[in-house]
């Protein structure tokens, strides 16, 4: 009987050892690609900044229409202080203060939007209402956005005096990693 306590308290004691070793191999194959920092000095650092031409940090807000085709408000982005290079893209949402419309309106079988950007479509992509940069904008470096505010050609008479805030969403992604799915 002694005998059969002692082979189960073994058996038991070979399973505890098969599981904890099973355990800590699992464990440290899961950290295998991981890079461990080691200090602050070698954390990755990715942000991006935006500079309006005027220098006018409120430049962007209160931009009233009244009949002209464009605003000229360069806008450019900058990732100084980056170790890393990183994608890009910008959401543009311009809103009207009256509480006027800015989606697309039908301009002869053309959709036109109240307000918009112009941008450099060699640098700029426009899609699922976004500007992506066609390319890895490296650290520490500065591209335009765009060079002015543009206004649909045939804007009816109730945005005439009216102004516009134009807001910003800057996104931005270390180079080929963990980007979004919607992305």
């Amino acid at each position: 009987m002694k005998s059969v306590k002692i082979k189960g308290l073994l058996l038991i004691l070979l399973m505890a050892t098969f599981i904890v070793s099973c355990l800590t191999f699992t464990t440290q194959a899961y950290f295998k690609y991981y890079k461990t920092f080691e200090g602050e000095g070698d954390l990755p650092i990715l942000n991006i900044n935006y500079t309006i031409s005027t220098n006018n940090s409120n430049s962007l807000k209160d931009i009233v229409y009244n009949g002209q085709n464009t605003e000229n408000i360069s806008v450019k982005i900058n990732t100084n202080g980056n170790n890393i290079a990183g994608v890009v893209r910008v959401k543009v949402l311009p809103v009207w203060e009256s509480g006027l419309n800015n989606t697309p309106y039908n301009q002869e079988n053309i959709i036109v939007k109240a307000c918009g950007v112009s941008y450099d479509t060699n640098v700029w992509e426009e899609k699922n209402g976004y500007l992506y940069l066609k390319n890895v904008i490296e650290k520490d470096n500065e591209i335009e956005l765009f060079s002015a505010i543009t206004f649909g050609d045939l804007l009816t008479n109730d945005y005439r005096g009216e102004s516009v805030d134009i807001n910003l969403i800057l996104e931005i992604y270390q180079k080929d990693y963990n980007l979004p799915e919607n992305w």
